[in-house]
């Protein structure tokens, strides 16, 4: 997904909506396994996801490896809270 998303958001409408299609169903995968209702739990995958598609974006443009492996490990703090906690 990380390298995909750029391309898509450039691409025509059919691309698009086949991208959201595609990411929605992996939400849609997720969010039974996270806490709380099932909005809360909806918006827990999407948290989820979108944090981790943005590190490892982040984190492999970074000319350091060290600065990308923080990002990477201070985003799976993250995730994990946002699973975690309720």
């Amino acid at each position: 997904m990380p390298a995909l998303t750029a391309d898509v958001s450039r691409a025509g409408d059919a691309v698009r909506k086949v991208y959201q299609l595609r990411i929605s169903r992996v939400v849609a995968l997720m969010a039974p396994a996270m806490l709380g209702a099932p909005d809360e739990q909806k918006q827990r995958a999407w948290t989820v996801v979108a944090a981790i598609v943005g590190a490892v974006s982040i984190a492999r443009a970074l000319p350091d490896p060290a600065h990308g492996k923080a990002v990477r490990e201070a985003t799976l703090r993250s995730v994990e809270a946002v699973i975690t906690q309720s």
